[in-house]
């Protein structure tokens, strides 16, 4: 039997997000066959499936991984993208929601991606921006390897074969480690429970914040634009 509760603790937020961020897909791409990378527990993956989209994953993580294939019933590779070897032109949409500035060779992850996206595809990248580092300094480990503002990441892009048609700016990346920062002890899961008066309060934000070219979180909309 496939388990029914939520190890991230974060589901009611999730839902939110990601059906927001399935809408601004779907108005750059038609459904088909979607990759994310690094899909954790499966919940983005899940509300493609729920509309209409065929789903594939990729994770390192056995135990998320396990838990998206039983509980979703999603076909998820368990490992590096590299190692899932997908066949070429293979994917409508790639998706990598915060997972991009973990990869230890980010040009390599572009340049695989773009052998396994279909010449008409849409590659979405949301990344945390330099100016948000600070909100995650308190860890002896640093949690992310790399920093992208619209200006690297599109460069990044080009070189890969990719053309950026769309940059939104805003997101609520750091939020949570801020909060642990000053001590709340499950800040994730207060979000969670109260999630329909946050998120407003977040988007409002948002705005003020890239008003401000102060955004903390970009998501680049990138296509194919020559043979690799």
């Amino acid at each position: 039997m496939p388990p029914s509760d939520d190890p991230s603790g974060e589901a009611a937020v999730h839902r939110v997000r990601f059906d927001e961020e399935l809408d601004r897909i779907e108005a750059y791409a038609n459904r088909g066959r979607i990759l994310d990378i690094g899909c954790a527990w499966g919940f983005f993956l899940d509300r493609c499936k729920q509309r209409g989209w065929e789903v594939y994953g990729v994770e390192l993580s056995h135990v998320e991984a396990d838990y998206a294939r039983r509980r979703f019933g999603i076909e998820v590779f368990n490992g590096a993208l590299g190692d899932a070897r997908f066949p070429d032109r293979h994917f409508d949409v790639v998706t990598l929601w915060h997972v991009f500035e973990h990869m230890h060779d980010p040009l390599a992850t572009l340049a695989e991606i773009r052998r396994i996206l279909k010449p008409g595809g849409v590659v979405v990248i949301a990344v945390p921006t330099p100016i948000s580092a600070p909100d995650y300094v308190f860890d002896s480990v640093p949690l992310h390897l790399f920093y992208f503002d619209e200006h690297t990441l599109g460069r990044a892009l080009h070189r890969a074969g990719f053309r950026v048609s769309r940059i939104r700016k805003g997101g609520g990346t750091g939020g949570t480690a801020l909060m642990r920062k000053a001590g709340v002890r499950d800040p994730r899961g207060m979000i969670a429970r109260h999630v329909a008066l946050l998120w407003p309060l977040k988007k409002i934000l948002q705005h003020a914040r890239s008003a401000a070219d102060l955004h903390k979180e970009i998501t680049v909309y990138a296509v194919p634009h020559r043979e690799p």
